[in-house]
């Protein structure tokens, strides 16, 4: 339980950006690293933050991932794949 909350505190202070957590805090340029964040990896990491009484810290990137998609999909009219 311990190593979850440390977890979910580095996430908290590293990842969490204005679009929600970024996959690693590396640019690269590559697609699996920041600045993007993907669907299935964020709903991992918001449960899993959650799961280990993080509620705020889940809520707060849960709703930063909304809004990006939402911010999205009203310029592009898409939902795309990694944002």
């Amino acid at each position: 339980a311990e190593q979850g909350r440390r977890v979910a505190a580095r996430l908290g202070r590293e990842f969490l950006r204005s679009g929600g957590f970024v996959t690693t805090l590396i640019a690269s340029g590559q697609q699996w690293d920041a600045p993007n964040g993907w669907p299935p990896l964020e709903w991992l990491a918001i449960e899993g933050v959650r799961r280990y009484g993080g509620a705020d810290l889940a809520d707060a990137a849960r709703e930063h991932w909304l809004a990006l998609n939402r911010r999205t999909y009203e310029v592009t009219g898409k939902m795309v794949e990694k944002y």
